[in-house]
Formats: structure tokens, sequence, C-alpha cells
């Protein structure tokens, strides 16, 4: 089953082949046995980007490095081989790590969702000191 980390533990990389070019990256979030994962759209490169620019050739500026899921998963080179990865092992290749506290979480609606079916609805969430590097539209309201 292709989809097989979406079912498993809170913590593990989700890693999908998306519209037949992109791979996308998202966190297991619900305990084992239910579907639930966070797609991670977009993220400020803090190290490598020299290796993210190589991996990226058309990006020209660092704000357009990691601005989609996307472009996320070329810069960092995330496929498949990631999948069912460890993101809260320390020791893991991909991981997540702990920051400091964000003090202004703004939120809009999901990108590219259907009028009516919950379009409206705070799916997204990011920085707002970090809006250059959030994957467009931009359409955030402050929380």
């Amino acid at each position: 089953m292709k989809n097989m980390a979406l079912y498993a533990r809170p913590g593990l990389a989700y890693v999908y082949f998306a519209y037949g070019n992109h791979w996308m990256l998202n966190v297991v979030a619900h305990p084992a046995g239910e579907a639930s994962a966070l797609l991670i759209r977009a993220a400020k490169p803090l190290a490598g980007q020299p290796e993210m620019f190589a991996r990226r050739p058309k990006a020209r500026r660092e704000e357009d490095l990691l601005s989609g899921p996307g472009k996320l998963c070329a810069a960092f080179g995330i496929t498949s081989s990631q999948n069912m990865t460890d993101l809260l092992d320390p020791a893991s290749e991909l991981r997540l790590e702990p920051g400091a506290p964000v003090p202004d979480v703004v939120s809009g609606p999901r990108v590219g969702i259907a009028i009516g079916k919950a379009h409206d609805y705070p799916w997204r969430f990011a920085d707002a000191a970090n809006l250059p590097w959030v994957s467009r539209p931009r359409r955030f309201i402050s929380g």
C-alpha cells in the first residue's frame, strides 16, 4: 500500500509523488491506525543553500528555494527513499528539530480547495515573521 506511512505512528515521514512530478513531505500526526498527516509546504533555509540552489537551478532568490511543497522536496533532495523516516529521531538525516516558540502564528485557507469544501477553513499555518519564505498564495490572517 503506497500510503502505509499515513497510518503509521506520529512523527514519521509520509513522502508521496504528486501530480506526476513533485515529491511531497508530510509528517504523520495521529496515533497509529488513524490516517492523518501535515503537509510541509515551505521552510526558511538555515544552511546548505549552495546545495539547494544546485538542486533547484531555476530558483533565483533564497526566498524561492523552499517556498512550496515540491520546491522544498527538490531542494532537500527528498524522495520516496525518505518515506517512513523517523523525523523525531535526532540521529535521522531528515528530522524536525525543536526551535524557539513562534509568537505570531497566522492562518489561512488551504491552497487549491474547491468552494464549499471547507475552502474558508484555516488549514494553513505560518510564522508571521517568515512570510517571505511561505508558498503562494499568502492569504493569511493574524492568529
